[in-house]
């Protein structure tokens, strides 16, 4: 299908503005990584803050996308074999799997967070 043509494209890479980042983003050891998985299969590599909100990594998404009617979008993190919308108000960490804010000298293993930008509102007419 037409949605998944860029699945085995490369990852782009993307990073929060410096307005967007806290004082202490600015520091990498309060950076993070996570992986957006968008509908047509590519995967976005965003580097931000441990204190990021899912309205900040959801508008960089946004625009990288060129996305006109964003609000029928929202970023979902799969648990289970559920997707669960994340609160745009809410922090990243309070989703984040265990160990995700972890500062790196403090990590064992890479934990992997992942978060995909799905359709959350489906129009009733075309019309």
């Amino acid at each position: 299908p037409e949605f998944i043509r860029m699945a085995g494209g490369p990852t782009m890479a993307l990073d929060l503005p410096g307005s967007i980042v806290s004082k202490k983003g600015k520091v990498h050891l309060s950076q993070r990584e996570l992986s957006v998985i968008i509908p047509n299969g590519q995967c976005l590599q965003v580097k931000c803050d441990v204190k990021s909100r899912g309205s900040d990594v959801f508008d960089m998404v946004v625009a990288y996308t060129n996305l006109v009617e964003h609000f029928y979008f929202g970023l979902a993190c799969l648990k289970g074999k559920e997707f669960f919308f994340l609160d745009p108000f809410t922090k990243l960490h309070k989703t984040a799997p265990h160990g995700w804010k972890d500062p790196p000298k403090r990590k064992t293993a890479i934990v992997n967070f992942t978060l995909f930008l799905r359709i959350k509102f489906f129009v009733e007419n075309f019309s």
